[in-house]
């Protein structure tokens, strides 16, 4: 009796130990890649960075994350 629950353990613990390495392997999305930096001059909007840089016109909590 004992024996199979140690079994059984063993086997629940290696399908949850191999469920973890798969769901980390799998590829996530790529942070973007800058290839300028533009520091922000005094009374520039997003509006005005939209239009320097012809950005798609995205809600300001987007314009953060570049």
């Amino acid at each position: 009796m004992v024996k199979s629950t140690n079994i059984n353990f063993a086997l629940i613990l290696s399908f949850l130990l191999i469920t973890i390495f798969i769901a980390e392997s799998r590829p996530t999305a790529t942070d973007p890649v800058c290839s300028i930096i533009h520091g922000v001059v005094e009374g520039e909007t997003c509006f005005t960075i939209i239009q320097r840089f012809s950005l798609d016109q995205r809600p300001p909590s987007i314009l953060h994350q570049l």
